[in-house]
Order: structure tokens, then C-alpha cells, then sequence
């Protein structure tokens, strides 16, 4: 997959999803992240860029960045919460 297609792969997926967590697996910080996000009851999806074969810091985690301006997960987005 190309850059681009990540970024619109990205920005779509967020746009689809009115809770969404970029995160790592294996990363605690992400862990603790996802524990809050499911106390809260929201319907949420995850994806775990570490399972998805991005690289450390990889082209996703990038184009995080560009858009939050964060560089670490997990990156939680929220639209709405039902």
C-alpha cells in the first residue's frame, strides 16, 4: 500500500468508526488507553498497527502525527459515543 493510500485509508477509517484507537499491543500505555475506552461502554474498533505489519514509527504512525501532531499511542479518536 502506498503512502497515500494509507493516508486515505487513515482519514476514512476515522471518519467511519465514532471511537477509534490506533494503538500497539504490546505498548502498556496503549493497553491502559483501551481499558478506558471499554469501561465507557462505546461501541469502539482498534487497530493494532504493530499486528497490521507497520514498521516501528511506520508510514501510519506518521500520518497520525501529521494530523494530531502526536507521535506516540495510542491515538483515540472520538466522534460520538452510543
Amino acid at each position: 500500500m502506498s503512502y497515500e493510500e494509507k493516508e486515505q485509508f487513515v482519514v476514512q477509517t476515522i471518519k467511519a468508526n465514532p471511537v477509534l484507537i490506533f494503538s500497539k499491543s504490546y505498548w502498556p500505555y496503549a493497553t491502559k488507553g483501551k481499558k478506558v475506552v471499554a469501561k465507557t461502554g462505546c461501541k469502539h474498533a482498534i487497530i493494532e498497527l504493530d499486528e497490521c505489519g507497520e514498521q516501528r514509527n511506520g508510514d501510519v504512525q506518521q500520518i497520525l502525527s501529521k494530523i494530531t501532531n502526536i507521535r506516540t499511542v495510542p491515538q483515540i479518536f472520538i466522534v460520538s459515543c452510543s
